[in-house]
């Protein structure tokens, strides 16, 4: 709840998200960071999710609401309702949506509401939008306070294909936790190779990421894989994530032809991708679209060269020929000719995977992200009409003394 001293406050946040996989998803698991991390001196961060998803997780966290839905016209129109209900109840300073169901039912709920701030996301290059997603989302783009981005390539993408004024986005880059990833965990690999029948002095060329839309890229991987086998003997493939039974298959059918699946391996999804990280020597991003990929970030942040196709948000993490390669998407030629450079010259692994660290302690810590969405935060809350009538009134910028009430419970679902 929102409590004020003096000038001090301390903000109500509404994160609304359609679905949480759990702490390995790429957007949900950033989302779980931001709010643990979060000052809770100044912020009161509380969650809401349209839906618990097939195979996720329970995430324990305060303040936390479910609901189920939407599924049909009617479902969405009262799940809106709903929606509106919660956020009116809990009073919130801002209301920050992420994934497109969301975007759409929790920006207009909070308009509704009179949240006197909305904070949309952005977080990808909108390969999954529908026209009608693309009318629906330019339809209610205009509404949100301010539109995060997670990419300068994601921001001219908003605003080129939904119409939002570019100077109503802003641009934050993901963060990571560095001393979390840079501890390579030497004893578990040297398990985990055993577990997994890697023999001692072989390489092992990795790829974290859940697959379960082609755009991941993972049919390059596999025809990468192949070429690379061609030129070296000694190397094997990871493949750390989760994927529809469908994509599994047709990937697996692959690797059978191309005589590859004694040297392939499929994790499957993991809560911890450290000791996995830790046995790579390489690491691939083979995907055809990215905003900005969290699963680039835990590479660099755990020391290790990359191979990644230049899409997206790609080329501001990645510094083509420095901290990794960068090449053309949808091309398993490009991926592998790059590949079998960094797996020939250790010296260059060394080097790249150093340089890539140091990077992410630079430009893309976890420290750093938070600090800059606090800031943010509290930039909009205090322009917005709500703060400067609570100041006309004498009661600073925050208007001060209310208190969040609890969450509303019309369907019995918490």
């Amino acid at each position: 709840m929102r409590h004020m001293t003096g000038s001090n406050l301390r903000l109500n946040i509404l994160y609304v998200i359609d679905y949480l996989y759990g702490e390995h998803g790429g957007t949900e698991g950033q989302l779980l960071q931001i709010m643990r991390n979060l000052d809770w001196s100044r912020f009161d961060p509380a969650l809401c999710c349209l839906w618990q998803a097939r195979g996720g997780e329970r995430i324990e966290i305060p303040h936390f609401h479910l609901f189920q839905g939407p599924v049909g016209w009617r479902s969405t129109l009262s799940c809106l309702y709903r929606l509106w209900r919660v956020i009116g109840a809990g009073r919130f300073d801002i209301v920050h949506t992420f994934f497109p169901t969301s975007n759409i039912l929790g920006v207009l709920a909070a308009r509704l509401a009179r949240v006197p701030v909305i904070v949309a996301s952005r977080r990808d290059l909108g390969y999954w939008k529908r026209w009608r997603d693309r009318v629906l989302l330019r339809a209610v783009g205009r509404i949100p306070t301010c539109t995060l981005a997670n990419s300068h390539e994601v921001k001219r993408c908003t605003a080129r294909c939904e119409g939002v004024n570019p100077k109503k986005i802003t641009v934050i880059h993901g963060g990571v936790d560095l001393d979390f990833y840079c501890g390579r965990v030497e004893g578990q690999a040297g398990a985990l190779k055993m577990k997994q029948g890697v023999p001692q002095g072989n390489l092992i060329v990795g790829v974290v990421a859940n697959y379960h839309r082609t755009v991941k890229g993972l049919h390059y991987f596999v025809g990468a894989a192949k070429l690379v086998s061609v030129n070296m003997q000694n190397v094997w493939f990871f493949v750390v994530g989760r994927g529809e039974r469908d994509q599994d298959e047709r990937l697996r059918n692959r690797l059978c032809e191309l005589g590859l699946e004694a040297r392939f391996v499929f994790t499957g999804p993991q809560r911890d991708v450290r000791p996995f990280l830790s046995l790579f020597d390489v690491a691939v991003l083979p995907s055809l679209s990215e905003g900005f990929s969290n699963s680039l970030l835990e590479y660099m942040a755990a020391g290790l060269p990359c191979v990644a196709t230049d899409v997206g948000g790609n080329k501001e993490l990645v510094v083509d020929g420095e901290t990794g390669f960068l090449v053309k998407p949808a091309s398993a030629q490009a991926l592998a000719e790059k590949t079998i450079v960094l797996l020939r010259n250790p010296g260059l692994r060394e080097k790249m995977g150093r340089m890539a660290q140091e990077r992410v302690r630079t430009h893309f810590s976890m420290t750093k992200m938070i600090r800059e969405l606090e800031t943010l935060y509290e930039h909009l809350y205090l322009c917005s009409s709500r703060a400067k009538a609570a100041a006309r009134r004498g009661f600073g910028p925050s208007g001060g003394g209310r208190h969040r009430r609890a969450f509303p419970n019309p369907t019995g679902e918490t």
